[in-house]
């Protein structure tokens, strides 16, 4: 997340180089070469090609106008760049949000062993309510004048 707020602030010098320049320069593009290392990526590759693009004036505009145009272009895909960078920081930010509710949910938890226990204990009380309620039945036949047979338990283990 640090990464991504320090090349939005080195997309921000780039991009007030270029609206003081008036185009994309070879120094901008070292410096932010620069602050990924040395190391070429997609973003340093995207602003060497958009420069060599700009070498030449295909279409014979008059220098002003080509100059305005080279500027508008660059501009124009800084802004993307800086577009997509803002977008990932949401991205991450809503990811690490949804990692700390994780962690705060996972530390509540209780441990294996809390839970063994647990559920041996809820085994025994439901046993122990069965058996309760099988002889609450009995019972209330009993006083009802039926004749109860003794118990019967049946249990099949799998």
């Amino acid at each position: 997340m640090v990464g991504l707020c320090v090349l939005g602030v080195k997309l921000n010098d780039v991009r007030a180089a270029v609206e003081r320049e008036g185009e994309l320069t070879q120094s901008s593009i070292q410096a932010l070469l620069h602050s990924f290392g040395g190391k070429k990526n997609r973003l340093t590759n995207r602003m060497e090609k958009i420069r060599r693009q700009f070498d030449e004036n295909p279409d014979g505009l008059a220098e002003e106008a080509f100059q305005q145009r080279k500027k508008q272009q660059t501009l124009a895909c800084l802004e993307h760049a800086m577009g997509t960078l803002e977008s990932k920081r949401n991205i991450l930010e809503q990811r690490e949000a949804s990692e700390e509710a994780s962690r705060r949910a996972a530390a509540v938890l209780p441990s294996r062993a809390v839970v063994d226990k647990i559920l041996c204990y809820q085994n025994k009380l439901e046993r122990q309510l069965s058996r309760a309620m099988s002889d609450l039945e009995r019972l209330q036949r009993r006083r009802q004048g039926e004749l109860v047979p003794p118990p019967l338990a049946v249990e099949v283990a799998a």
